[in-house]
């Protein structure tokens, strides 16, 4: 009963941390929400389009656009309207969570572990990229829901990511035999375990979005600067 108690209140926990976390991100976004929204629907023509790109870059970045564009490519639509809905994420749910998870890290009160899942689902998706919540189907091992063209890379993520579901839920420990090697995550060295097209493998943390976003966006008192 113990071990069911436990499961439970962690799988309630990740539910939590899903619902709470997006508004949290959310609000902090707001002075950001004219670059994050400007490729949705980009009016005019192409060079037109790229220029208001490049443009509600320079109002949420000022003097740091220019590394933010070049950390979000925008020399196509096609890429200004992904690097809009990835920048989204980032601010909106990547970027917060980065934040919990370096103060879970250095409380030492708790193991903590960090993914990122980059595996675009198939043509009948609706969004450009994997946006929030993407994940969710392959963590249950449910692709069978949607009658979509699933290929063998999305089914190998499922069945991987349902287990280290599975592994976590029960011992706070994602995991187990067969799977690939999950590292604990450290703000000194951070690593994180990435689901993607190439496959499923740990790899260093990029940070210099994550940066680029703390130095332009105050977090509140909670959350200390991303080293």
């Amino acid at each position: 009963m113990n071990a069911i108690r436990s499961a439970l209140v962690r799988i309630a926990l990740l539910a939590l941390c899903a619902t709470l976390l997006p508004a949290l991100g959310a609000a902090m976004a707001q002075g950001m929400r004219p670059l994050a929204m400007a490729a949705a629907t980009l009016p005019g023509t192409m060079p037109a389009r790229l220029r208001l790109f490049a443009k509600r870059a320079e109002q949420s970045f000022g003097a740091d656009a220019p590394a933010a564009l070049a950390l979000y490519p925008h020399a196509t639509v096609a890429e200004a309207k992904a690097s809009a809905e990835y920048l989204l994420g980032d601010l909106v749910v990547t970027w917060p969570t980065l934040k919990w998870a370096n103060l879970l890290a250095e409380s030492g009160k708790t193991a903590t572990y960090v993914y990122l899942f980059a595996k675009t689902p198939p043509p009948e998706y609706p969004f450009h990229v994997p946006a929030h919540g993407a994940e969710i189907v392959y963590a249950f091992n449910n692709l069978q829901a949607f009658p979509w063209s699933w290929d063998a890379m999305d089914r190998q993520i499922a069945q991987t990511m349902s287990g280290d579901y599975a592994n976590f839920a029960l011992t706070g420990n994602p995991n187990g035999p067969g799977l690939p090697n999950w590292p604990l995550y450290r703000p000194d060295a951070p690593q994180h375990m990435v689901f993607d097209a190439s496959g499923i493998a740990a790899a260093p943390l990029p940070m210099e979005k994550f940066k680029l976003i703390s130095a332009n966006m105050s977090a509140g008192p909670w959350c200390p600067e991303v080293k």
